[in-house]
């Protein structure tokens, strides 16, 4: 191996590590959730309401359990005075919630 090719190979490693650390700072931008309110629905059913989603924009999330399977999730939510109205995409009309049957647990300040 001669100097110039060496040479190319050390450029191509700068320039991949330099794409890596590009390519990270977008991740370093999004924040883990700040919390996480779980309301019981039925002996089967659980709600989870998650702050802060990635894959809401940063909006809060609703994932409908059954057990421990995600049955189905949506960022169509409004935050109420009194509770939460979900919208599922399976479903005809919004869920409201009232506030005393959540949980919520603080993830992080």
């Amino acid at each position: 191996m001669n100097a110039r090719t060496r040479h190319v190979i050390g450029l191509w490693f700068v320039a991949a590590i330099i794409a890596l650390l590009l390519a990270l700072i977008p991740m370093a931008g999004h924040a883990a959730p700040a919390y996480m309110s779980v309301a019981r629905l039925t002996d089967e059913f659980t709600l989870q309401i998650i702050g802060d989603a990635v894959s809401c924009n940063g909006h809060p999330v609703a994932i409908l359990l059954r057990g421990a399977q995600n049955v189905d999730k949506t960022c169509n939510i409004r935050l109420e005075t009194d509770g939460v109205s979900v919208l599922f995409p399976a479903m005809a009309d919004r869920l409201h919630i009232m506030s005393y049957e959540f949980a919520t647990i603080k993830l992080h300040d």
